[in-house]
């Protein structure tokens, strides 16, 4: 039997405003804490507005599999004024029509040329900061994810490096822009983008620099003057609608571009940073990771099967991906009257999925907040419990990407430097559009 909406477990917040408070202060813990309080499942309110806060692996399972039924919010509408309809955001007809077009690009041979992209933009950083560490310099860890990621995302995407006032305009711009739309979902006004207030100037600086940026990239691909170039630039110029028989408008071409880039930098950055992080704050760890990186030839380009043989690394990225998700939720807006976990859930109503409590859940995971990657030893992850990349129909579609870039950078990172944090504090949190390091991680890197 359905039970009513209004039979809930709620958290009532402050008159009129609801819980925006408490969401604004801290929207990766208060949707957890709340459904964890009432065993996965709890209701509130903001201005009226009803939300559904879930861990509870089944409901999950009941949103995520439901496209039709859960689609993209706000959030996401928010998201497309800088990295306009790409597939990361998109629902409907256009998604439905874009995914298939866009699933072969992400081939195994593909994957190899991650690989040797990654060890070569990581050589480069690596020799800078031993010559950082020879003059007892540290390394700002967070700082440097964002410039080997973004190098990462140009090569793989154009086929050439940013300039260092590129990469750093870039990254600024991104960083800024997840504040902004961070901003705009908590806020209790926002006004339309074409308004010239601050926040909505941010996003449309960082819009324009991304595009135009990409803009001049595209003519020759689309044209059919690729000269050679393997990339993902050329691959998307190369498809064809399905409907048409056409290929992507200049537009279309671009969109995908800026999704894909903002996508592989924002998230991977940020799980590169607190992998690191735990394994400098955990020594014990990081002895077991260099002994199995150790095996791995120091010259010459990593191969697919090698990379696939590191189970302890495996582990520790498994054991950072639960407790630090760069995707810590997804929201989802009913489109009619439905149930989930035997509730109804009037339409309209906005599901928060909450990712990174049903990696902290103590109903799935034993001493869930300790750093154990030794749970992950014995089994693959349990899918309804770790989702890192979300699940479902939108499961990420870069996910194998980000899987082998964040190895290839730990391998190189391990067979070539001892860690050691400054300051023993751990980092804040800082829940924006992806739930990054909010505070600087120094470190130490002495040669090994």
């Amino acid at each position: 039997m359905t039970r009513p909406w209004i039979s809930l477990p709620e958290d009532r917040g402050r008159f009129l405003i609801g819980s925006l408070a408490a969401f604004r202060a801290a929207p990766h813990r208060f949707p957890m804490d709340l459904a964890e309080h009432y065993g996965g499942m709890a209701r509130f309110h903001i201005l009226g507005r009803r939300f559904l806060a879930v861990t509870d692996p089944d409901a999950i399972a009941a949103i995520l599999n439901q496209p039709d039924v859960f689609v993209r919010g706000a959030q996401y509408r928010n998201i497309q004024e800088v990295v306009g309809r790409g597939l990361l955001v998109t629902d409907g007809a256009l998604w439905r029509e874009r995914r298939p077009l866009l699933n072969p690009l992400f081939r195994a041979d593909r994957l190899r040329q991650v690989i040797a992209i990654t060890q070569s933009a990581m050589q480069g950083l690596l020799d800078e900061w031993e010559q950082a560490g020879a003059r007892g310099d540290t390394v700002e860890i967070g700082r440097a994810a964002r410039t080997l990621t973004i190098t990462v995302m140009a090569r793989t995407l154009l086929s050439h490096d940013l300039e260092a006032d590129q990469i750093e305009r870039l990254s600024q711009l991104i960083h800024t822009s997840m504040q902004r739309m961070r901003e705009r979902n908590i806020s209790l006004w926002n006004p339309p983008f074409w308004v010239p207030v601050r926040r909505n100037r941010d996003l449309q600086t960082a819009s324009r620099f991304l595009r135009d940026l990409l803009a001049v990239e595209i003519g020759s691909p689309q044209a059919g003057q690729n000269g050679g170039r393997d990339n993902l630039l050329a691959a998307l110029a190369s498809l064809r609608e399905a409907a048409t028989g056409q290929p992507l408008s200049s537009a279309a071409l671009i969109d995908e571009l800026r999704s894909l880039f903002v996508a592989g930098f924002e998230t991977t950055s940020a799980a590169l940073a607190w992998t690191v992080w735990r394994l400098a704050k955990h020594p014990e760890w990081a002895r077991l990771w260099q002994a199995e990186v150790d095996a791995l030839p120091t010259s010459g380009p990593f191969t697919l099967d090698q990379l696939k043989k590191l189970p302890r690394t495996e582990q520790i990225l498994q054991e950072s991906l639960r407790l630090h998700p760069p995707v810590y939720t997804l929201s989802r807006v009913a489109q009619r009257d439905t149930e989930v976990g035997g509730y109804r859930i009037p339409r309209g109503t906005m599901a928060i999925v909450s990712i990174y409590g049903l990696h902290r859940s103590p109903r799935f995971w034993a001493d869930p907040l300790a750093f154990r990657p030794e749970r992950f030893a014995t089994a693959n992850p349990n899918p309804q419990h770790w989702i890192p990349f979300g699940a479902g129909p939108h499961l990420c579609i870069g996910m194998a990407f980000a899987l082998l870039e964040l190895k290839t950078a730990l391998t190189m990172l391990g067979q070539r430097f001892r860690l050691t944090l400054v300051d023993d504090r751990d980092p804040e949190e800082r829940a924006e559009i992806s739930l990054s390091p909010g505070s600087a991680i120094p470190l130490r890197l002495e040669p090994r």
